[in-house]
């Protein structure tokens, strides 16, 4: 499944944080059990993955979002995949 959307931000982790956040939502109005979401942003994954409250106040909303799905969800992971090894789902968003 591929989908796009553009956002008004210039800033990278919070487009990121973005996509995840809509992934979660998509996989769980699904309902699908077992998911693994592949991110090229190592500070999302790892602010995600902490049990620590999100230092980064402009996707704090979207980190508590993404958590609670993934809280919800017990099989859903989560994993880094260099930019360059995910260089269609870049050229896919540009």
């Amino acid at each position: 499944m591929a989908y796009t959307e553009r956002l008004a931000t210039i800033d990278p982790l919070i487009g990121e944080a973005f996509a995840l956040a809509e992934s979660a939502m998509l996989a769980r109005r699904h309902k699908w059990s077992k998911v693994i979401f592949e991110c090229n942003s190592l500070v999302v994954c790892n602010v995600v993955l902490s049990h620590e409250p999100c230092r980064f106040w402009a996707i704090a909303d979207l980190v508590a979002h993404i958590r609670w799905c993934f809280g919800e969800c017990s099989k859903w992971r989560i994993a880094w995949v260099p930019r360059r090894c995910n260089r269609l789902a870049h050229n896919l968003a540009s």
